[in-house]
């Protein structure tokens, strides 16, 4: 359960900080997770 209540946070937290992010940096973040499927076999292959 403490596991569960770390995790709500951590992702509320994100949630937040994303809501201040100017509209560029989350186009960036929008295309870098489109992307991250190719890159991770890439990298950690």
């Amino acid at each position: 359960m403490k596991a569960v209540m770390i995790i709500a946070v951590i992702l509320c937290c994100l949630f937040v900080l994303y809501a201040t992010f100017p509209k560029s940096r989350k186009q960036f973040l929008k295309n870098l997770l489109s992307q991250a499927k190719d890159l991770i076999p890439r990298y950690f292959t």
